[in-house]
């Protein structure tokens, strides 16, 4: 059975790549779910089938792998369960995954930090 999760954001490469790291992060990406921006600008998914949680683990070999290449920015996940919502972000050069749901149940506002239960 399949399990497939929806991304919306995207990471940013904070300096403009030469063509040589352009060419390296091609390559590395080119047998995941990682997409390039089509200006080369940063990274982008839109969605992968059971892979999902695959993402940060990738990104964070890609960061090891290519030391000089920064990233910034998050990508929102939203698995096929209501209660599987994430993001990816970009934490002091690694890939962290943060749950919006707490473990009881509670969800956390991105923007205010407040935390509630949904009506479900």
């Amino acid at each position: 059975m399949s399990y497939t999760t929806k991304f919306s954001g995207k990471l940013s490469f904070v300096n403009e790549l030469k063509a040589k790291q352009l060419a390296k992060i091609k390559f590395f990406i080119e047998d995941s779910v990682l997409e390039l921006t089509e200006d080369f600008s940063g990274l982008e998914i839109e969605e992968t089938v059971n892979h999902g949680d695959e993402v940060p683990v990738f990104i964070n070999d890609m960061l090891t792998e290519f030391p000089d290449i920064l990233l910034e920015g998050y990508l929102v996940a939203q698995g096929e369960d209501l209660n599987d919502l994430w993001k990816v972000v970009i934490i002091e050069g690694k890939a962290e995954r943060i749950n919006f749901f707490t473990e009881d149940g509670m969800i956390e506002c991105p923007h205010c930090k407040k935390q509630f239960k949904l009506g479900f």
